[in-house]
């Protein structure tokens, strides 16, 4: 159903009980970057499918030194794995298979979706016509005959057993199975596909990826001793598959390609991409390996003599083989990679991206981003604020909270390092930054000399097993700080005295609670228990906050709360609803007594943060770039006025609809 549609609905049945009406088209979209990680790549002659984000791109590889981008689509949500055939690429998101048109590489467009997935469907495999989709437990056979109208044909789930890599075959499929080795599925019949054998690898051995080639089937994955193994099976039969050889490899146990009597397998550390001749498929002999920057999962695919190697966090490398004792990366082709902070200044939206350092993106014109620049700034870059043109970006553990002049976002520059500070969180209030480690506690940074942070206080709050403090907010001289315990609460910190902050007190809560927000003599706090709902306190006297009933109604579980004048965003998650499975909701709380729904978003991901300019609203996904939505006016009564408390409203604008 469309998003807009509910809106309405909603908006009459409100209309119908509190005398107003609510502005249709709330949250409003206006723009969207989707870029972010890079969970797969495909290729079939001088073309690669690359997965970004939410982003298909459509790859040049006729010279692989300088791969070109021809054509982008879009889709809803994070891609998990791409294949390719003919003309036809087929992109597997959350929940859906989409078949997509490529006869015009630079105008790819979707001929056909299918939903109803599990959400923890990750991998695919395409053969004629079928697509094989595979969950954690659960093998997917769909019809792509028709790729207008996919279908799916039938289903086979296993109990006990986590499938975690796929090939196919002709008429068989097969599945590389953790502790449970090589398993083997007829797809002859496929509305009735069947399990018709099974391959111990041995004790203590743990199938990862596989890849079949010249009747053998070459599985990566680990040892008794969690070594490197090379599986090599015999599938010349596949219902009577035979381990022919457990070879243990000089370093690999990742994804793996099998070409012309060579095998690339990734793994290791550094991590590299390693290359075996597998023309006796019993006795792999090592060649050759190259180090490619990642951090962790990555995948192949193969086109001529290259290797193509999508990282998670980094986007594609392209790799020569043509000489396989010396391979070497010869190009690459940029992913923004996760999000874990963003901030909005003068047109501009900053995002840090944990190894990636901090991104500028301009969002002056909406409908339209663009990126400015990167710098890596620290190792691991995680809570991020802004305030003119000084960026402070919080390194995890103790690399510091360092100060970056992003005056021009296209070439920003460091300019000093409060060294000791470390975390996830960081927020600014009058001359200073509050940094949070969730294990460690609370530092505080002096910024009042902008390109000189000092760390001036520390308070130590307790780490044992389940603490994890996180979303400090500030409301005068007191910070809230949320800790996510078994038995959660709410910190209360006296930060009158930078040098000496001191917890005066804490806010019990009965279930888990997310991000918290703070907005004039107010406290949101989402609850994330049984019943989800933002419970809204009274903070006047911040020592003795006070609970206002009702509790703000949400559609979902709440993640990260903004708030802008009166008007509260939300990013929330559905479960698996098919339409909202993560959106932003919108609610009036004008008058805190009676908070009011306003609209829901089309499906956004999974939301990490959601800063707001002048007149937009940035949700910021963790793995598929932003969402940018108008902000939505208050409610509008029958006079045509806006009316309601407004005593804690802010000076932010919002935009006439």
């Amino acid at each position: 159903m469309d998003s807009r549609v509910v809106v309405i609905v909603l908006g009459l049945v409100l209309a119908a009980h509190s005398g107003f009406s609510v502005a249709q088209g709330c949250p409003e979209p206006a723009g969207r970057w989707p870029y972010g990680v890079s969970k797969s790549v495909a290729a079939e002659g001088d073309l690669a499918l690359l997965a970004n984000g939410a982003a298909l791109q459509v790859v040049d590889l006729t010279d692989p030194s300088a791969p070109a981008v021809l054509g982008e689509l879009y889709l809803v949500r994070a891609i998990q794995a791409v294949a390719v055939s003919g003309n036809r690429g087929y992109v597997l998101t959350t929940q859906r298979l989409h078949v997509v048109d490529l006869s015009v590489p630079t105008t790819p467009s979707e001929m056909g979706v299918l939903g109803g997935f599990s959400p923890n469907v990750n991998e695919l495999a395409v053969v004629g016509d079928r697509a094989y989709v595979l969950g954690w437990r659960k093998l997917y056979v769909v019809d792509v005959s028709t790729p207008s109208a996919p279908l799916l044909s039938g289903e086979l789930e296993w109990s006990e057993v986590s499938v975690l890599d796929i090939d196919a075959v002709a008429d068989y499929v097969f599945l590389a199975a953790g502790d449970d080795g090589l398993r083997v599925v007829d797809v002859s019949d496929p509305t009735i596909p069947a399990e018709v054998a099974t391959v111990d690898l041995g004790a203590d051995t743990y199938a990862r990826y596989l890849d079949l080639a010249n009747g053998w089937a070459y599985v990566s994955g680990r040892g008794p001793s969690f070594d490197d193994r090379l599986f090599v099976v015999d599938v010349t039969d596949p219902a009577q598959p035979q381990l022919d050889a457990d070879a243990v490899i000089v370093s690999g146990g990742d994804d793996i390609v099998v070409r012309d009597g060579l095998a690339h397998i990734m793994g290791g550390y550094p991590v590299a991409l390693h290359i075996y001749d597998v023309t006796v498929p019993q006795t792999p002999v090592w060649q050759g390996s190259a180090t490619i920057q990642s951090e962790y999962q990555e995948r192949l695919a193969a086109i001529d003599d290259h290797i193509l190697v999508t990282t998670y966090l980094r986007g594609l490398t392209v790799v020569e083989t043509s000489d396989p004792t010396d391979p070497a990366p010869v190009s690459t082709l940029d992913a923004p990679g996760r999000s874990s902070d963003a901030a909005y200044s003068d047109g501009v939206l900053f995002i840090t991206g944990e190894d990636r350092g901090l991104r500028m993106v301009d969002v002056s014109d909406p409908s339209n981003p663009a990126e400015l620049g990167y710098t890596q700034v620290v190792p691991q870059a995680f809570g991020l604020a802004v305030r003119g043109d000084i960026a402070y970006v919080l390194g995890y553990s103790n690399q510091g909270l360092v100060a970056v002049d992003v005056s021009d976002p296209a070439a920003p520059v460091i300019l000093g390092n409060a060294s000791g500070a470390g975390g996830e969180w960081v927020t600014l209030a009058g001359d200073h930054a509050y940094a949070v480690h969730p294990s460690f506690g609370l530092y505080v940074v002096d910024v009042s000399t902008p390109a000189l942070p000092v760390l001036v206080g520390m308070l130590d709050l307790p780490s044992g097993t389940g603490e994890q403090w996180e979303w400090p907010v500030v409301s005068g001289n007191h910070l809230f700080l949320r800790n996510n315990h078994n038995d959660p609460f709410i910190a209360i910190i006296d930060v009158g005295d930078p040098t000496a902050p001191t917890q005066v007190g804490s806010l019990d809560v009965t279930a888990n609670i997310a991000g918290l927000a703070v907005t004039g003599s107010w406290l949101l706090v989402p609850d994330i228990g049984s019943e989800p709902e933002v419970r809204i306190f009274e903070i006047g006297n911040p020592v003795a906050p006070v609970e206002r009933d009702p509790y703000m109604p949400v559609s979902g579980y709440v993640e990260v709360v903004a708030v802008s004048g009166s008007v509260a965003y939300m990013s929330i998650w559905t479960g698996t609803h098919p339409d909202y499975a993560f959106a932003v909701e919108v609610v009036n709380f004008a008058d805190p007594t009676a908070p009011e729904f306003m609209g829901l978003s089309h499906d956004t991901g999974l939301v990490r943060r959601l800063p707001t300019g002048p007149e937009e609203v940035f949700a910021v996904a963790l793995e598929t770039g932003f969402d940018t939505f108008a902000l939505c006016q208050g409610p509008i009564f029958a006079d045509g006025f806006e009316t309601g408390d407004t005593s804690a409203w802010s000076s932010v604008k919002t935009t006439e609809r």
